[in-house]
Parts: structure tokens; sequence; C-alpha cells
């Protein structure tokens, strides 16, 4: 069985108030940490992303707590787990250290 060229994916999906959404995400290969490019990934995948954002955060959200982040981690089983924030909008944020030619580094906090 061939081994995938990536070992973990995340999707991180920020709304902090119902008009205003930001997707961005990274996955890990043994070269390193790359974010996803919506020009060249698809813009269709970051669509889609907003749209099950959006949903799954009306579906866990309370009148007593607002989910304001949703972070989507994927193994390349396609075991996942999502989390969800309510309280700090910084939480897992996923952000570029440095551009390099062949791969973006990123941290995930």
């Amino acid at each position: 069985m061939k081994q995938a060229p990536w070992s973990r994916a995340f999707i991180r999906f920020e709304m902090p108030v119902s008009n205003t959404w930001k997707v961005i995400g990274s996955y890990e290969t043994p070269d390193g940490v790359t974010l996803f490019d919506s020009l060249s990934d698809g813009r269709d995948i970051f669509r889609i992303i907003s749209d099950i954002g959006a949903k799954l955060r009306q579906a866990a959200s309370s009148p007593d707590r607002e989910v304001i982040v949703i972070l989507v981690s994927v193994d390349s089983n396609f075991d996942y787990k999502l989390d969800f924030e309510s309280q700090d909008e910084n939480r897992w944020k996923i952000t570029k250290l440095e551009m390099q030619p062949v791969c973006r580094r990123v941290s995930i906090n």
C-alpha cells in the first residue's frame, strides 16, 4: 500500500460574527508544513468548507455559548477530530512564519 504524501492536515474556520468568516488550512509532509492555497488547491473547496463551517457553528452554538472557531484535524488514514472554541478567536491560529520557494512554513498554536 502506497503511503499518503501527507501525514496530517488542519483546517481552521473562524466566524467571530455571523456574516464574517475566514478559512485557512495547512498540511504536513516529510518536507515540512504547507498552507493550502485557494488558487492552486481550488476555490470550490474553500467555499464548501465555509458552508460546512457555518452550519457546524450554528449546530454547536447555544444561547449561552457561541462557537467562534472550529479546528478540523485529520490524519492520512482520514481519522478526524473537530475542536470548538467559544472564547478565544486566536485559538489554533495558523500563520505564515516564513516563505520558501517550495514550502510555506506555518505554526499551529
